[in-house]
């Protein structure tokens, strides 16, 4: 049974897994795997879950707060 806080804050796995995309997105940038260099394929995977995420949290904070670190970590590549 889930607690008041989980009900009032939504999944913490939403916030997990953008950091393991953002950490895909990373690795892939440093081997050069082309299918995910590409900036289309960060923006379709950036969009998707976002979707996903704020769909699950429904509007609650674990949904904004794990589409905040995808799209951080998505400008972050393109930067550096």
């Amino acid at each position: 049974m889930a607690n008041s806080k989980s009900k009032e804050y939504g999944p913490n796995w939403l916030i997990f897994v953008s950091i393991i995309i953002v950490g895909v997105f990373f690795l892939a940038d440093a081997a050069g795997i082309y299918a995910l260099t590409r900036w289309t394929a960060r923006l379709g995977v950036g969009l998707v879950w976002s979707a996903i995420a704020l769909i699950i949290a429904g509007g609650r904070w674990s949904g904004n707060v794990a589409v905040v670190i995808t799209w951080i970590g998505i400008v972050t590549v393109f930067l550096f």
